[in-house]
């Protein structure tokens, strides 16, 4: 067992009952912006103890650099996912 309680293995993801969470700033900073979209469909694959479900993302690091006064430069992500074990 890891430390979360969760069995390793493979699950398959709820799309019911996840969905990806973000949150950044436009115009210049001044704004927030918050959205999410659903998960369709896919498979998490536990090995050991999870760390956390949120992440930063600096778009500039994947060459994604229109409009930098406009939008953000930093995407904080939450990912919610419900499984079933394959």
């Amino acid at each position: 067992m890891t430390g979360h309680g969760i069995p390793p293995g493979t699950y398959a993801i709820d799309p019911s009952r996840s969905a990806v969470r973000f949150r950044t700033r436009h115009v210049f900073g001044l704004l927030p912006v918050t959205g999410s979209f659903p998960l369709t469909e896919g498979r998490v694959t536990v090995a050991e103890s999870a760390a956390g479900s949120t992440a930063t993302v600096n778009r500039f690091d994947f060459g994604v650099t229109a409009l930098p006064g406009m939008t953000g430069r930093v995407l904080h992500f939450t990912l919610e996912v419900t499984t079933v074990r394959d």
